[in-house]
């Protein structure tokens, strides 16, 4: 009765995995904001990093129609749109940041904390 239906095992499952769920969330945020928040070579990357969350849906989206017609394993698709995707969006959001300079008031995060 755990797996599902109308009943109060299935009920508190439901609701003890999204407590789960979201104290995880919290718990790997503070983990990486305690530990691991230290310079390095990817630094800069995180200026643009609004920018890139805000472009990245239609730039994977558009490489998810692109690999459509690609016959691979889903897996295979996943990786190659990654490994284009991701490099795509920090390299538009970049171009937005240092050509447009509106935007790079609204999107850079940095000018936003000053």
């Amino acid at each position: 009765s755990f797996l599902g239906g109308w009943s109060w095992q299935a009920a508190f499952y439901a609701a003890w995995d999204s407590f789960v769920a979201v104290g995880m969330c919290a718990a790997l945020l503070v983990f990486f904001r305690e530990r691991l928040n230290l310079p390095g070579r990817l630094t800069p990357l995180s200026d643009s990093s609004y920018a890139v969350y805000l472009i990245h849906t239609p730039a994977t989206v558009t490489m998810g129609y692109a690999l459509s017609g690609l016959s691979a394993h889903p897996l295979v698709k996943w990786l190659i749109a990654s490994l284009i995707a991701v490099p795509a969006c920090f390299a538009i959001a970049h171009l937005l940041l240092r050509r447009i300079p509106p935007l790079r008031r609204i999107l850079f995060s940095q000018d936003a904390n000053q």
